[in-house]
């Protein structure tokens, strides 16, 4: 996703033009905008589809943004200055701080699209301690073959935390769903029984429930998830895979097809071993094959009056390993 908003010219462009800002404070919306999308994408809910069924809301800008209950993002400038970084781990300490009634730990993220720096801070009844790393390379190189650097992997790794609220989360996203009522939301999370009432046999096992639900369409995992806590649980852990397209992605191949590991492919495509509805197969994004049928999805990005939309496509088969590739 990141080399998708690289090679977008609108957004390259502006991307440029952020090393140039001297202060965050200085950051026109439509950087600010770009920012906050990079930092943020590893902790929304990974649902991508055309705009007919998901939509996930652009966030309004302000000097601290709470991507989880328990993570927030300031955007930042010259993080591999030392004067900056420090200047902005102690933005993120305050602002922490700040949520004096809740304890437990909490992540901050400063970042300046080019490097960013994670603060962890633990708050118990009595004290509370904090730590920081160095800043880290965020963006790739224009020129890189690979999209991998260590800020990437970093916010994946914090982002792939467990959210407890992922699956309320998943419902404000569906446009599917849009008039579900909160009384549909709230089933199963009074303490109700697992099972129907007057049937005699016992609820089974988490992990059964798990094999049918990864049997599910993604659009069919909101029923199944409001049933009750169980299902809910269930549905969660599903929902943790990146989904894209109707489409559950599950691996990386070994290797990448000889097309996608030069530059500029390299950079913004790759293929994955997904599956739908059971049904596993090979999937392209950000980039299409000639005269094969392929979809956008919607990105919660938009800047200078044009929106990120991204190629997806299932792979033939016999095109899985190699083959002819345009746009």
């Amino acid at each position: 996703m990141i080399g998708q908003c690289m090679i977008f010219p609108v957004i390259g462009k502006e991307i440029h033009n952020i090393e140039l800002v001297s202060d965050h404070n200085q950051l026109t919306d439509d950087q600010w905008s770009i920012a906050c999308f990079m930092a943020s994408i590893a902790f929304i809910p990974l649902i991508f589809d055309d705009i007919r069924h998901t939509y996930h809301p652009e966030p309004s800008r302000k000097e601290f943004t709470w991507v989880r209950e328990d993570t927030v993002v300031c955007i930042a400038s010259h993080l591999d200055d030392e004067r900056c970084l420090q200047a902005s781990v102690s933005r993120l300490i305050n602002a922490i701080m700040e949520q004096k009634d809740n304890l437990g730990d909490y992540f901050g993220i400063a970042f300046s699209v080019y490097h960013c720096a994670l603060v962890k801070v633990v708050k118990d009844a009595h004290t509370m301690t904090f730590s920081h790393t160095n800043a880290l390379q965020f963006l790739p190189s224009f020129y890189a073959y690979s999209p991998s650097t260590p800020g990437i992997t970093a916010l994946a790794r914090l982002g792939f935390r467990i959210d407890p609220a992922l699956f309320e989360r998943f419902l404000k996203i569906c446009h599917y769903n849009r008039f579900m009522t909160g009384e549909s939301l709230a089933q199963g999370a009074d303490g109700s029984d697992d099972v129907p009432p007057n049937i005699p046999c016992p609820p089974l096992p988490l992990e059964l429930w798990k094999n049918i639900a990864l049997h599910l369409h993604s659009s069919e995992l909101i029923p199944f998830g409001l049933v009750s806590k169980l299902f809910r649980e269930v549905a969660s852990m599903v929902l943790r895979c990146p989904h894209l397209g109707g489409y559950r992605l599950v691996a990386a191949p070994r290797r990448q097809p000889r097309y996608l590991q030069d530059p500029p492919f390299s950079l913004h495509a790759a293929s994955f071993i997904a599956v739908r509805a059971g049904i596993p197969t090979t999937v392209l994004f950000g980039l299409k094959f000639k005269d094969k049928p392929s979809k956008s999805l919607a990105v919660p990005l938009s800047v200078g009056g044009s929106s990120l939309w991204v190629l997806f496509q299932p792979v033939p088969e016999e095109l899985a390993g190699d083959g002819s590739c345009g746009d």
